[in-house]
């Protein structure tokens, strides 16, 4: 891989998580005001993964011009490594069940996917 080319993946990802600190704000404010219950507010979350990399796959995908599953794809793995990583470091293991954490990988992948394909 070029050196431009993994920028320019980890730019989406930076976008993909400014987006999810603003969506996640959205849902906070919605589990005040409104009293979401826990499985909404899963489904919530869970969404945020989905939108958050089907945009990041639109982007990478214009920006690669040709592979662009291959890169969407590329940016959902990346994203859901991310979140493992940042999550081993600060509770000192991973944070999840098994199958929470293989919902969350393949909501990320498709959606990263998803993304490049529409491109």
């Amino acid at each position: 891989m070029k050196w431009n080319t993994i920028i320019r993946i980890g730019k989406v990802v930076l976008l993909e998580y400014v987006l999810t600190a603003l969506l996640l704000l959205l849902v906070t404010v919605l589990l005040y005001r409104v009293g979401l219950s826990e499985k909404a507010t899963l489904l919530c979350v869970r969404m945020i993964y989905v939108v958050v990399n089907l945009i990041g796959g639109l982007f990478i995908g214009k920006a690669a011009g040709s592979k662009k599953f291959l890169w969407g794809t590329i940016t959902g793995i990346s994203y859901f490594a991310v979140i493992s990583g940042v999550s081993i470091l600060i509770h000192k293991g991973f944070y999840m069940e098994i199958q929470t954490s293989v919902i969350a990988f393949l909501l990320c992948l498709a959606g990263g996917l998803v993304g490049g394909m529409l491109s």
